[in-house]
């Protein structure tokens, strides 16, 4: 006997007519020269399908099995429950994705309005790694506190707020938390809620220790609810365009701001490298600032001049802003034997003013040139007088403020 491999359309009509004429397994045997595992697996196929008369076509249902029958005996039913249609799945799966769309708070190119008088200054932070040992909380206090104590000041976070290290390949990273995961995310919410209620965070960057960790255990993200509760913030998800109108005396101004945490390109020889190829290849904003390397930097950048000459609302200069780290305390890698990779903080500060931008590395910086040197001096003063603190923390906070910024 010959043996032949698949099954042509004229071979199972002449099946199905076969057996239709009541013809025995062994008859169609011998005229289609198969055996008879293989025309009974075949016949069985086709009823699957629906084809149970000859030159019938396939029906939009699907058969059902032996098992099937079994089963639903036993559960005292005497046919199955018929399959959803795939047109009735697809407009299941369309509503769904409305529905979901319609929570989702990251967005790609969002606007954001904020008055000009004073004129603003939007301080850029982030990888604060709040419950990691080596994050040096007392910094961190005195950057918050200074921003919500300044006028018409704003806040734009980059990402990785706080270490959330629950499954991670390096257990050192998990044992070296000094607060549990849930209370670093009870941090997280309060201190969200003061900046949100103050009007000072503008907008927020997911991160890899906030939202890719939290996907990747629970598959959602608190930053996400979070930001489902105030919409006033401008969420992206590790990058986004944001618009940024200022409300000047002079009429309104658009400065268009490429914000993300980790860039998709880096470079042993410029920590500003990544800035520079997303500022190429996504888009030549008038600021471009990122996180995640904790390696600070910052550089005034000069590139489709011609574009701007031309008349274009983009080109020329922009200021390229790669954050700093809070954990500045210890080596944060320490724990994994890497000892090359240090740390700083550096949460620099723009001035926006009708004519340009004016990039410095400090928020007490932006203030003296915003108020004049004495008014910022007295500001600070005040306020790390102001903060709960031990006497010997609060005076190491002044020695550590005035050796960096010169005072």
């Amino acid at each position: 006997m010959t043996r032949l491999w698949g099954w042509t359309t004229d071979q199972d009509r002449q099946l199905i007519a076969l057996r239709a004429k009541k013809a025995t397994w062994g008859q169609i045997t011998e005229v289609l020269g198969r055996p008879k595992s293989t025309i009974r697996s075949r016949y069985k196929t086709l009823q699957d399908e629906g084809i149970t008369e000859e030159g019938a076509a396939p029906a939009f249902d699907f058969g059902v099995t032996e098992f099937d029958r079994q089963v639903m005996a036993r559960l005292e039913e005497k046919e199955p429950a018929k399959p959803i249609h795939w047109r009735k799945l697809l407009e299941i799966a369309n509503e769904t994705q409305g529905a979901m769309e319609a929570l989702e708070v990251a967005k790609d190119i969002q606007e954001r309005r904020i008055p000009g008088d004073p004129y603003p200054i939007v301080v850029y932070s982030g990888d604060w790694h709040l419950g990691h040992k080596a994050t040096s909380y007392t910094r961190w206090l005195y950057e918050i506190a200074m921003l919500l104590r300044s006028v018409n000041t704003y806040l734009i976070d980059l990402g990785d707020n706080r270490q959330n290290s629950r499954s991670t390949r390096h257990l050192a990273w998990v044992l070296s938390q000094v607060l549990p995961v849930e209370l670093q995310a009870q941090l997280i919410v309060s201190v969200t809620q003061e900046l949100v209620g103050e009007k000072k965070l503008l907008s927020k960057i997911g991160g890899t220790h906030d939202s890719w960790f939290d996907q990747g255990v629970a598959g959602e993200e608190l930053l996400r609810w979070l930001y489902r509760q105030n919409e006033s913030i401008a969420f992206f998800e590790n990058k986004g365009l944001l618009k940024l109108i200022v409300e000047f005396e002079e009429g309104e101004k658009e400065f268009s701001h490429l914000l993300f945490h980790k860039a998709r390109y880096r470079s042993f020889l410029s920590t500003l490298h990544g800035n520079r190829r997303e500022y190429q290849l996504t888009f030549p904003a008038k600021v471009v600032a990122g996180a995640h390397d904790h390696e600070p930097g910052a550089e005034m950048y000069w590139h489709y001049g011609l574009s701007e000459r031309a008349g274009y609302d983009f080109g020329g200069w922009s200021w390229n802003i790669k954050v700093g780290a809070f954990t500045s305390a210890e080596n944060q890698f320490r724990d994994l034997g890497a000892f090359h990779h240090r740390t700083e903080v550096f949460c620099p500060a723009c001035v926006y003013m009708p004519e340009g931008i004016v990039l410095l590395p400090t928020l007490r910086d932006a203030l003296a040139f915003r108020a004049g040197v004495p008014a910022a001096r007295h500001h600070e003063d005040e306020l790390i007088e102001g903060l709960d603190l031990p006497e010997e923390q609060r005076q190491k906070l002044k020695d550590e403020v005035r050796r960096r910024f010169g005072l």
